[in-house]
């Protein structure tokens, strides 16, 4: 998860790393969400800014960032949410492994749409 109190872009660069080091066959890389009544929404009231308070974008905010706090800015976030993907999926080593374990022209098909997504995605990073 990106954006926890205390996070910088060095500790973002080692989540992606270590998830790239394991031999995993998903990823799901995701943002923190201030939720209204818990501890870190009220720690970013106070020491930061909720940039948004609908709550209904709450549970579907597509890789989006609500909050600021610290160095932490949305753009920072989202960019690096968007890296941790292109670099997951990307690898030769996955790309390799996924190919061995397709066992249907229809796996592959889906397969290639996925990475489509993934890389439309982190194309603007």
């Amino acid at each position: 998860m990106f954006g926890n109190i205390g996070e910088t872009e060095q500790t973002m660069r080692d989540t992606i790393d270590f998830a790239k080091s394991l031999s995993l066959d998903v990823a799901q890389f995701s943002i923190l969400v201030p939720f209204p009544g818990t501890e870190v929404r009220k720690i970013i009231e106070k020491e930061g800014e909720i940039l948004e308070n609908d709550y209904s974008k709450y549970d579907n905010i597509d890789g989006k960032m609500l909050f600021k706090h610290g160095s932490l800015t949305p753009e920072l976030v989202e960019r690096m949410h968007k890296l941790a993907y292109t670099e997951f999926y990307s690898r030769p080593s996955f790309i390799l492994r996924r190919l061995w374990k397709t066992r249907s022209w229809l796996e592959l098909k889906n397969q290639i749409k996925g990475a489509g997504a993934i890389f439309r995605m982190g194309g603007d990073k």
